[in-house]
């Protein structure tokens, strides 16, 4: 990885942090996860530092800032930004919104969708939370890291406040056709969420197209045939697939061992 091309700090920001947080007499005792997105940011963030903002994935209080360093992470340091959220903020937001609306319709499993209006106004409020989380941690040269269906209305707050930031979003889950996509209530809203971003990320080109489709439709914003970049007031948003992967070699080797039990 070219360091020249890097910015000054990744803001990487996901519903839930990527670390197992135990608090034991005061010390706080960090497990690094193995999912694809630890994977794939840990060693970027190691080389220019930042902060990376989720839940703690607890409902108890954990310090608001928790270090990352060279033991865990192997290089630099970064740190973590736990937000604490409330059993019914994870109920209506998470498990709620983006769970039971969000997940199914864009998975076409559109007769499971459950469209609740408290949930969607405390996914609203949350996402703020994250937000305003961002905002005040942001430095000039930042790069800002959004990722996936639970917080797709950050990127234009984020914007609002921020002009001149540089966000990206990725989206790991598919992303429907525009016939579908129209069913959900706040499909406009969720649209100019995301088009609050420089780039929108996706596994597949089909994502990245319908979701392009879902703009020209829903929107007065638009691009030409083909093309993946979109004019908003002036500013272009680029749409793209960039696939994110494992650790093959972990996996492959854990695959490989004789005493995994059956």
């Amino acid at each position: 990885l070219d360091q020249r091309i890097l910015p000054k700090r990744f803001l990487v920001v996901s519903n839930r942090l990527q670390y197992g947080i135990e608090i034991e007499d005061d010390r706080v005792r960090l497990e690094r996860g193995l999912g694809g997105l630890v994977t794939a940011l840990d060693p970027v963030l190691r080389l220019t530092g930042g902060v990376w903002f989720g839940w703690s994935g607890s409902y108890s209080p954990v310090p608001d800032h928790i270090q990352v360093d060279e033991r865990l992470s192997g290089k630099s340091s970064y740190e973590l930004k736990a937000l604490e959220l409330t059993e019914e903020q994870v109920s209506r937001y998470y498990l709620g919104y983006a769970n039971r609306a969000i997940w199914p319709l864009f998975h076409y499993f559109q007769e499971h969708c459950e469209f609740n209006r408290d949930h969607w106004q405390t996914y609203e409020r949350v996402n703020r939370r994250f937000a305003d989380a961002i905002i005040a941690e942001y430095q000039p040269g930042d790069l800002i890291w959004i990722h996936d269906y639970h917080l797709m209305l950050v990127p234009e707050m984020v914007r609002r406040e921020i002009p001149q930031a540089t966000i990206g979003f990725f989206l790991h889950i598919p992303f429907p056709n525009e016939e579908i996509y129209v069913l959900e209530p706040h499909a406009e809203q969720l649209l100019r969420g995301v088009l609050g971003s420089d780039v929108v990320g996706f596994h597949l080109d089909s994502y990245a197209y319908n979701f392009l489709n879902a703009v020209a439709m829903l929107t007065d914003h638009r691009f030409e045939k083909g093309d993946k970049e979109v004019n908003v007031d002036g500013r272009y948003v680029k749409a793209g697939s960039y696939p994110i992967s494992i650790d093959f070699d972990y996996f492959a080797d854990l695959a490989a061992r004789d005493d995994l039990p059956e």
